[in-house]
């Protein structure tokens, strides 16, 4: 009886989960992506009203690679980069121009560069608590030539991993970022985009 009980439990705690929408992943062309193992992480875009978010961000992206055995660029290297060529942030971030991430790749020794942006952080009321909600976008880009490997986009809200029996509710906005961050990691992982991480 007490093993019944235990598996009908696990069975509904596994099931609370299901319901999550996917991972909008869109993969524009065949890049041989096997050995992106370093990496460059820029700066966040923040499109929301919490402008700490975007330093955040992609600080737990640089954690999340580096969890998956991933070599991640110093970011004193990428803004001394910038630094010798006279050269915005931005211009990495928003133009991106295929000379610039070719230079960046020659000179950094770095094949795989990561964009990120923060299109939305709001809230709702979920059983009497104020629960966060994040919108974001990944995009893992070819260094070499300035091409798109991957773009996820997904939207989670932290009542997405509310279980039957009520644990698993993410209540920080930073913990669900986190969140967000390692399901697209995962998501590019199984898809064979990014090979370099630790063995489970």
């Amino acid at each position: 009886m007490m093993k019944l009980l235990l598996s009908t439990i696990v069975t509904l705690l596994v099931s609370a989960c299901v319901g999550q929408p996917p991972i909008t992943t869109e993969i524009p062309g065949q890049h041989q992506t096997s050995d992106f193992c370093r990496i460059t992480v820029l700066p966040f875009a923040n499109d929301s009203d919490e402008p700490r978010l975007g330093l955040v961000a992609k600080k737990i992206c640089q954690t999340e690679l580096l969890q998956r055995g991933a070599q991640v660029v110093n970011e004193a290297d990428v803004r001394l980069f910038l630094h010798r060529r006279q050269t915005f942030t931005s211009q990495l971030t928003d133009q991106g121009s295929r000379e610039l991430y070719a230079a960046l790749a020659d000179e950094l020794k770095t094949k795989g560069i990561i964009r990120g942006r923060i299109l939305n952080i709001s809230e709702e009321k979920s059983q009497g608590e104020i629960i966060p909600v994040v919108t974001l976008q990944l995009e893992l880009i070819n260094a070499m030539d300035g091409h798109l490997i991957t773009s996820s986009f997904l939207r989670r809200s932290g009542d997405d991993y509310r279980t039957i029996l009520h644990y698993g509710v993410i209540r920080t906005q930073t913990e669900l970022i986190r969140q967000i961050i390692a399901e697209i990691f995962n998501d590019w992982i199984s898809r064979g985009v990014v090979s370099c991480q630790k063995s489970a």
